[in-house]
């Protein structure tokens, strides 16, 4: 977890510009005070940000590092960090003492807390309303707000209205999801065996237009076959996939309905999550409640259910 968590300090080291705000600014917002001293004037968003990543730069990057990684990391956390690894952005953290929420933005946002407590803590809607001001100033219409727990979205719709009026309204989708992991004590179970000509192998780069046609509608897309993709083939044409999306989750688990309930679905998550295990990367995805299969299939593989959340919609007026 050390490890994983270190580079959610990182900047510019890859193709993907990748930086932590301290949002400690956000205390304006709710009337708190800031860490180690007291309020200053109040500024614009946008000099805020700039003084404050100015001086996380100079002194605070060690101590958001030190705090995060002795917390020990949640889950809703390790996800956030995943897409940050995998597709850049910003990450806002509400304090560099004992941070307690973090919320990501790119070209959407995604929120993680380290305490699963109140979902009013002021932590929690802080962070959201600093990020949502920087999605605010990119000149955006709209974008997702990805996999946003349930209980937070009332609060936060209620927060957004204080603060923006109607200049931002955050759309939710009815269908009801949950977070599925596979923790580090859980070794993946469920040996299966294949129906006889069924080959499971890695997606390939040109799986990706029969994926990507075929999967059911969501968010994700094959974009290239990477570390977690994997299909069973029967008669050289996949009968069945799942894809970790460049966020790390995997998702767009398929199986031709002439194929199910012969354990292709099982043999896929277990190989992909044996894999993602020896990469030392994290094993989780979100699963539609009403989704049963699916459920059953991870919950066979040793997978938990930790939050229950919604993908969310952010419409900039």
């Amino acid at each position: 977890i050390y490890g994983l968590l270190m580079s959610l300090v990182s900047h510019g080291r890859s193709a993907q510009s990748r930086k932590v705000i301290l949002c400690n600014q956000a205390a304006d917002y709710l009337g708190g005070e800031r860490d180690g001293g007291s309020r200053r004037p109040c500024r614009t968003a946008r000099s805020k940000r700039a003084h404050w990543w100015k001086a996380w730069q100079r002194r605070r990057g060690a101590a958001v590092s030190n705090s995060i990684c002795t917390q020990g990391a949640c889950w809703p956390v390790i996800a956030l960090h995943s897409r940050l690894e995998g597709c850049g952005g910003s990450v806002y953290a509400d304090s560099a003492k004992n941070p307690r929420a973090l919320c990501y933005v790119g070209s959407g946002l995604q929120f993680g807390r380290f305490d699963a407590g109140s979902a009013q803590d002021h932590a929690s809607i802080a962070v959201c309303i600093a990020a949502l001001e920087e999605a605010l100033q990119k000149g955006r219409q709209s974008c997702p707000f990805w996999y946003l727990e349930r209980s937070l979205i009332g609060p936060l719709r209620g927060a957004m209205q204080a603060r923006f009026g109607n200049q931002i309204r955050l759309r939710e989708s009815p269908n009801k999801m949950g977070m599925f992991v596979l923790p580090h004590y859980n070794r993946p179970k469920a040996e299966s065996f294949l129906p006889e000509k069924c080959t499971l192998r890695n997606l390939r780069d040109e799986d990706a237009l029969q994926v990507n046609m075929e999967s059911g509608p969501g968010p994700n897309q094959m974009d290239r076959a990477r570390t977690g993709c994997w299909g069973v083939e029967v008669a050289g044409r996949l009968k069945g996939w799942a894809v970790r999306g460049s966020d790390g989750a995997i998702g767009m688990l398929k199986v031709d309905e002439a194929w199910r309930q012969r354990g292709l679905a099982t043999a896929i998550i277990r190989q992909i999550s044996d894999e993602l295990r020896s990469h030392g990367l994290p094993c989780f995805a979100y699963v539609r409640d009403d989704n049963l299969p699916s459920r059953r299939t991870f919950f066979k593989v040793g997978y938990e259910h930790v939050a229950d959340v919604k993908f969310c919609f952010l419409q900039f007026m």
